[in-house]
Protein backbone atom coordinates (compact mmCIF):
# COMPACT_ATOMS: atom_id res chain seq x y z
CA UNK A 1 0.00 0.00 0.00
CA UNK A 2 1.07 3.67 -0.94
CA UNK A 3 0.84 6.71 1.69
CA UNK A 4 -1.96 8.37 -1.28
CA UNK A 5 -3.61 4.90 -0.84
CA UNK A 6 -3.47 4.86 2.92
CA UNK A 7 -4.87 8.48 2.87
CA UNK A 8 -7.84 7.76 0.26
CA UNK A 9 -8.63 5.03 2.72
CA UNK A 10 -8.74 7.13 5.97
CA UNK A 11 -10.14 10.08 3.95
CA UNK A 12 -13.09 7.87 3.11
CA UNK A 13 -13.87 6.74 6.13
CA UNK A 14 -14.21 10.16 7.94
CA UNK A 15 -16.27 11.54 4.78
CA UNK A 16 -18.94 9.29 5.52
CA UNK A 17 -19.09 10.25 8.79
CA UNK A 18 -19.35 13.64 7.87
CA UNK A 19 -15.62 14.46 9.65
CA UNK A 20 -13.21 14.56 6.92
CA UNK A 21 -13.79 18.70 7.16
CA UNK A 22 -12.60 18.52 10.92
CA UNK A 23 -8.84 17.08 9.17
CA UNK A 24 -5.82 19.60 9.02
CA UNK A 25 -4.52 17.98 5.21
CA UNK A 26 -1.07 20.17 5.88
CA UNK A 27 -0.65 19.44 9.50
CA UNK A 28 -1.50 15.36 9.07
CA UNK A 29 0.07 12.56 7.63
CA UNK A 30 -1.13 9.73 5.97
CA UNK A 31 2.32 6.79 5.74
CA UNK A 32 2.58 3.55 4.87
CA UNK A 33 5.58 2.06 7.02
CA UNK A 34 5.25 -1.58 8.03
CA UNK A 35 1.88 -0.49 8.76
CA UNK A 36 -0.15 1.97 8.01
CA UNK A 37 0.58 5.27 10.43
CA UNK A 38 -2.21 8.09 10.47
CA UNK A 39 -1.19 11.39 12.64
CA UNK A 40 -3.96 13.30 12.44
CA UNK A 41 -4.46 16.61 13.01
CA UNK A 42 -8.00 18.14 13.78
CA UNK A 43 -9.26 21.94 13.10
CA UNK A 44 -11.85 21.54 15.20
CA UNK A 45 -11.23 19.34 18.55
CA UNK A 46 -15.28 19.20 19.00
CA UNK A 47 -14.87 16.34 16.40
CA UNK A 48 -12.51 14.68 18.36
CA UNK A 49 -14.38 11.54 19.78
CA UNK A 50 -16.00 10.72 16.71
CA UNK A 51 -12.78 10.89 14.96
CA UNK A 52 -11.02 8.69 17.41
CA UNK A 53 -14.29 6.49 17.05
CA UNK A 54 -14.56 6.20 13.74
CA UNK A 55 -10.99 5.20 13.49
CA UNK A 56 -11.42 2.63 15.95
CA UNK A 57 -14.36 1.00 14.36
CA UNK A 58 -12.16 1.42 10.99
CA UNK A 59 -9.18 -0.30 12.34
CA UNK A 60 -11.50 -2.86 13.81
CA UNK A 61 -12.98 -3.74 10.85
CA UNK A 62 -10.58 -3.03 7.71
CA UNK A 63 -7.03 -2.31 9.04
CA UNK A 64 -5.85 -4.11 12.08
CA UNK A 65 -2.52 -3.18 11.92
CA UNK A 66 -2.91 0.42 11.51
CA UNK A 67 -1.56 3.01 13.76
CA UNK A 68 -3.10 6.52 14.46
CA UNK A 69 -2.50 9.45 16.63
CA UNK A 70 -5.22 12.14 16.52
CA UNK A 71 -4.95 15.63 18.35
CA UNK A 72 -6.76 18.96 17.73
CA UNK A 73 -5.09 22.46 17.08
CA UNK A 74 -5.45 24.54 20.21
CA UNK A 75 -4.93 28.38 20.79
CA UNK A 76 -4.56 29.72 24.56
CA UNK A 77 -7.54 32.07 24.88
CA UNK A 78 -6.26 32.72 28.95
CA UNK A 79 -3.60 31.82 31.66
CA UNK A 80 -4.61 33.22 35.12
CA UNK A 81 -2.66 32.64 38.52
CA UNK A 82 -5.61 31.14 40.88
CA UNK A 83 -3.73 30.95 44.21
CA UNK A 84 -2.19 28.09 46.11
CA UNK A 85 -3.11 24.98 45.04
CA UNK A 86 -6.00 22.65 46.85
CA UNK A 87 -7.20 19.76 45.86
CA UNK A 88 -10.46 17.99 45.34
CA UNK A 89 -10.47 17.22 48.78
CA UNK A 90 -9.78 20.59 50.00
CA UNK A 91 -5.81 19.65 50.85
CA UNK A 92 -3.41 22.60 50.32
CA UNK A 93 0.11 21.60 48.39
CA UNK A 94 3.09 23.83 48.34
CA UNK A 95 2.37 24.68 44.28
CA UNK A 96 0.50 27.77 42.50
CA UNK A 97 -2.31 26.81 40.94
CA UNK A 98 -2.42 28.35 37.00
CA UNK A 99 -5.18 28.45 35.15
CA UNK A 100 -5.25 27.87 31.42
CA UNK A 101 -8.14 28.06 28.66
CA UNK A 102 -7.85 26.58 25.31
CA UNK A 103 -10.00 26.81 22.26
CA UNK A 104 -10.10 24.58 19.04
CA UNK A 105 -12.52 26.20 17.12
CA UNK A 106 -15.63 25.66 19.37
CA UNK A 107 -14.62 23.36 21.73
CA UNK A 108 -13.37 24.88 25.16
CA UNK A 109 -11.16 23.39 27.55
CA UNK A 110 -9.33 24.09 30.71
CA UNK A 111 -6.21 22.85 32.32
CA UNK A 112 -4.55 23.43 35.61
CA UNK A 113 -1.00 23.84 35.80
CA UNK A 114 0.88 23.53 39.34
CA UNK A 115 3.87 25.39 39.29
CA UNK A 116 6.07 23.74 42.31
CA UNK A 117 7.36 26.12 45.50
CA UNK A 118 10.56 25.14 44.56
CA UNK A 119 10.12 26.30 40.54
CA UNK A 120 8.39 29.73 41.89
CA UNK A 121 11.76 30.27 43.89
CA UNK A 122 13.94 29.48 41.07
CA UNK A 123 11.89 31.66 38.71
CA UNK A 124 12.44 34.46 41.50
CA UNK A 125 15.70 34.10 41.14
CA UNK A 126 15.69 34.33 37.36
CA UNK A 127 13.49 37.47 36.33
CA UNK A 128 15.53 39.36 39.88
CA UNK A 129 11.73 39.72 41.21
CA UNK A 130 12.20 41.27 45.06
CA UNK A 131 10.76 39.17 47.43
CA UNK A 132 7.94 40.92 48.48
CA UNK A 133 7.17 41.67 44.95
CA UNK A 134 4.05 39.29 44.59
CA UNK A 135 2.27 40.18 41.20
CA UNK A 136 5.55 40.30 39.63
CA UNK A 137 6.11 36.63 41.04
CA UNK A 138 2.65 35.88 39.79
CA UNK A 139 3.40 37.45 36.50
CA UNK A 140 6.35 34.83 35.56
CA UNK A 141 4.81 31.72 36.95
CA UNK A 142 1.67 33.09 34.49
CA UNK A 143 4.27 33.49 31.75
CA UNK A 144 6.40 30.27 32.26
CA UNK A 145 2.90 28.39 32.33
CA UNK A 146 2.11 30.33 28.92
CA UNK A 147 5.32 29.27 27.61
CA UNK A 148 5.33 25.96 28.49
CA UNK A 149 1.62 25.11 26.97
CA UNK A 150 3.16 26.95 24.22
CA UNK A 151 6.06 24.87 23.52
CA UNK A 152 3.71 21.79 24.26
CA UNK A 153 1.41 22.88 21.54
CA UNK A 154 3.99 23.69 19.11
CA UNK A 155 4.89 19.57 18.98
CA UNK A 156 4.32 17.39 16.06
CA UNK A 157 4.77 14.19 15.20
CA UNK A 158 4.04 11.23 17.13
CA UNK A 159 6.74 11.41 19.93
CA UNK A 160 6.66 15.53 20.35
CA UNK A 161 3.17 16.13 20.15
CA UNK A 162 0.71 17.23 22.57
CA UNK A 163 -2.86 17.54 22.96
CA UNK A 164 -4.79 19.02 26.42
CA UNK A 165 -7.43 16.23 25.55
CA UNK A 166 -4.95 13.80 26.66
CA UNK A 167 -3.94 14.79 29.81
CA UNK A 168 -5.35 12.93 32.23
CA UNK A 169 -3.53 14.80 35.67
CA UNK A 170 -2.73 18.18 36.44
CA UNK A 171 0.46 19.63 34.47
CA UNK A 172 3.57 19.91 37.04
CA UNK A 173 6.39 22.50 36.21
CA UNK A 174 9.27 21.66 38.40
CA UNK A 175 12.68 23.62 39.10
CA UNK A 176 14.00 21.53 36.02
CA UNK A 177 11.40 22.51 34.14
CA UNK A 178 11.33 25.97 34.51
CA UNK A 179 15.29 25.10 33.28
CA UNK A 180 13.97 22.82 30.56
CA UNK A 181 11.46 26.14 29.66
CA UNK A 182 13.82 28.75 29.42
CA UNK A 183 16.52 26.52 27.31
CA UNK A 184 13.61 25.70 25.12
CA UNK A 185 12.20 29.50 25.07
CA UNK A 186 16.54 31.09 24.22
CA UNK A 187 16.52 28.54 21.48
CA UNK A 188 13.46 29.41 19.77
CA UNK A 189 14.37 32.88 19.79
CA UNK A 190 17.57 32.24 18.34
CA UNK A 191 16.05 30.13 15.31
Amino acid sequence: MLDHEVRAMIQQALQSEGLWGAVNQEKSQFLQVEYPYIYLVLDDASKYEQVLETMRIFKLNSAKDLEYVVRSTWEIVAVAYRGQYHDAAGNMYMSSDIGVTLRSHSRVHAVTALVTDTASRDLQEISGAAENDYEMHKRDMVNVVRQYIEILLSGGGRDNSWDPLWQQNNLEISADGVHWIQSQVARREKE
